[in-house]
C-alpha cells in the first residue's frame, strides 16, 4: 500500500493549478494541448497520422517490479480517453529505466525504429501473456505479463556486446 501511494503521488497525480504535472500527467497534458492545437511545434504534424509512443524515463529501479507499468498504464488509459478519436494511434504507456537505454546504447544507436518495435512488441506480448494466464489461471504467467520493459528486454533482447566500448568512444569515457 505505502509503494502504491508512493507511485499515484510521485507519477499519477494530477496536480493543482499552480503545479507542474509530472509523470503520467505530463504526457497526458501534452497530448491534449497538441490535441487542441496549442503546441506550435507541431503544429504542421497532421495528427490523424500521428501514432504517439508515450514514454515515461525513470531512474528509481523500483519501478522495475512487474506489475508497476500495467498499473500507470490504466491511469493513463483513463486520462486519455477522450483523445484517443483524434489521433492514428495512442500506443500504451511504457515506463522505461534510463539504465535501459545505457544497456542498449549500442543497440539503439542509430537504429530510430527499433525502440518503436521493442515497445510494439513488449505490449502485444505482455496483452497475450495475460489472455492466456487469466484464461489458464496460471500466476506464473501472469506474472510475466507484467515484466518491466527493462526485464522484457532483457529476456528476449540481448544488448550489443559493443555497448561499452561504443560509449567509451562516443562519450569520451575513461581517456
Amino acid at each position: 500500500e505505502l509503494f502504491k501511494s508512493h507511485l499515484n503521488e510521485n507519477y499519477l497525480q494530477k496536480k493543482e493549478a499552480l503545479s507542474r504535472n509530472k509523470g503520467v500527467h505530463q504526457i497526458v497534458a501534452f497530448i491534449e494541448k497538441w490535441q487542441q492545437r496549442n503546441f506550435n511545434r507541431l503544429s504542421s504534424i497532421k495528427k490523424k497520422n500521428s501514432r504517439i509512443f508515450p514514454v515515461l524515463i525513470y531512474s528509481d529501479s523500483a519501478l522495475d517490479v512487474a506489475g508497476v507499468n500495467a498499473y500507470c498504464n490504466e491511469a493513463f488509459e483513463l486520462s486519455i480517453s477522450n483523445s484517443r478519436k483524434s489521433f492514428k494511434h495512442i500506443y500504451p504507456l511504457t515506463l522505461i529505466n534510463i539504465n535501459t537505454f545505457i544497456s542498449y546504447y549500442a543497440t539503439f544507436r542509430g537504429k530510430t525504429s527499433l525502440l518503436k518495435n521493442y515497445i510494439i512488441e513488449y505490449h502485444k506480448k505482455s496483452k497475450k501473456l495475460k489472455k492466456v494466464a487469466l484464461k489458464e489461471k496460471e500466476p506464473k504467467k501472469y506474472f510475466l505479463s507484467n515484466l518491466s520493459f527493462h526485464q522484457f528486454l532483457t529476456t528476449t533482447h540481448t544488448p550489443s556486446e559493443l555497448n561499452l566500448e561504443t560509449l567509451k568512444v562516443e562519450l569520451q569515457l575513461f581517456d
